[in-house]
């Protein structure tokens, strides 16, 4: 069997509630990381542009390393209710 169709099988035989968990899993980083990082960019007057993204860490505030350890703990926090959906 090919490793995409096992990948969608698995995907198809998930409770709803799992599933819905494991979107907000992948989600909530990709979303509110972006926030963060545009905050950032607000902050210091740049042009939202490719940079890498470790340069741009270095510059963060305590808000911004506050609001980016937070939506770290909810993507866990989404990660726990999946598995424990499932």
């Amino acid at each position: 069997m090919d490793p995409v169709d096992q990948m969608f099988d698995v995907i198809g035989r998930m409770p709803a509630a799992q599933l819905a968990f494991l979107v907000l899993f992948m989600l909530i980083p990709s979303v509110w990381g972006n926030f963060v990082f545009h905050l950032n960019n607000k902050r210091l007057g740049r042009k939202p542009v490719s940079r890498n993204p470790f340069f741009m860490m270095a510059t963060f505030n305590a808000r911004e390393w506050l609001i980016f350890g937070v939506v770290h703990l909810l993507a866990i926090a989404a990660a726990a209710a999946a598995f424990r959906a499932g």
